[in-house]
């Protein structure tokens, strides 16, 4: 046996402490929530396209619709 210790090697992991500040910097840009509010939406667009039927509407649309309301 020799007088060398073996040690365990030590595997990189990430620095939470940088991680955190960096989040707390992206939650407090007006820009983050911006972007999140977009994509948010188009993704809840894509998803009502996607699996909303055609014969189906959000909200009602209003009888004798195009002409509706300049002619009777």
């Amino acid at each position: 046996m020799t007088m060398h210790k073996v040690h365990n090697l030590h595997w990189y992991g990430p620095d939470w402490h940088a991680f955190e500040t960096r989040l707390s910097h992206w939650v407090h840009d007006p820009r983050f929530w911006a972007t999140v509010i977009i994509v948010g939406g188009a993704i809840l667009m894509l998803v009502f396209g996607l699996f909303l039927d055609p014969g189906q509407s959000a909200w009602p649309v209003p009888q004798g619709y195009p002409l509706f309301p300049l002619m009777p």
